[in-house]
């Protein structure tokens, strides 16, 4: 990996990385349902018969056991805005959706990044040394598993797999987002796996997000799952 690109941890012991150019870093990966567990173990604000409702649009899944025809079962999805930024708040209160800018902003660049094993390498290695965290072991496992396997959809992604689709940016689901920094509206950046949802989007040539019925409050569906960004100053 570039030694411009900045690696952390973040709450929940999974990495973030540093957007080049920015004051962001950037979850690896989509919000995972095993990070979600620790928010409701640690919180109970919501309760089992909720997780249970959420779980009916993806069902939850192993890290170790993930095939190319589940593996977005990871990834905690069916979920509104203000749960997503429930979590966030619990995680730090650094941590937020990003804007679609920022999004975009952030594919744009690690797009520029190729796609190599040693990134991954470089990731199982982050650390947190301001707050001695140790690498989350299911993160780890999942992060090797999704190398192992992802690479085998590389046909659905226009212009090759680069950094961006390691953090299946591409590929993934679609990620709530802020529509812009009055922080008061959503809509959607991502590419969702075709085995998961039939898509179009290609979130580094679209000039738009995707655009929700009701981008205020947006409705809970199978394919929507949130990253989150920090700033770091």
């Amino acid at each position: 990996m570039s030694d411009s690109l900045s690696l952390t941890l973040d709450s929940t012991s999974f990495p973030m990385v540093g957007i080049p150019g920015t004051r962001l870093q950037m979850s690896w990966l989509p919000v995972t349902k095993i990070q979600f567990e620790h928010f409701l173990c640690d919180t109970y604000q919501y309760d089992e018969s909720w997780y249970r409702e959420c779980l009916g649009y993806t069902p939850r899944v192993s890290p170790a056991s993930i095939r190319i025809v589940d593996y977005w079962n990871l990834f905690m999805t069916g979920i509104v805005p203000n749960e997503a930024i429930r979590f966030a708040n619990w995680m730090g209160r650094d941590y937020r959706l990003p804007t679609a800018q920022e999004w975009k902003a952030a594919i744009t660049t690690l797009a520029n990044y190729p796609a190599d094993l040693a990134n991954i390498e470089a990731v199982l290695r982050a650390t947190d040394p301001q707050n001695e965290r140790t690498f989350n072991a299911r993160a780890s496992i999942m992060i090797r598993r999704l190398e192992e396997i992802t690479p085998a959809d590389v046909n659905m992604l226009a212009g090759g797999r680069r950094l961006c689709d390691q953090m299946l940016m591409r590929l993934g689901v679609v990620e709530l987002v802020y529509e812009d920094n009055k922080y008061n509206s959503y809509v959607g950046w991502g590419k969702p796996n075709k085995r998961f949802v039939g898509s179009v989007y290609n979130p580094l040539s679209d000039a738009r997000p995707i655009q929700f019925v009701n981008r205020v409050e947006p409705p809970r569906m199978a394919h929507v799952g949130f990253r989150l960004v920090r700033e770091v100053y």
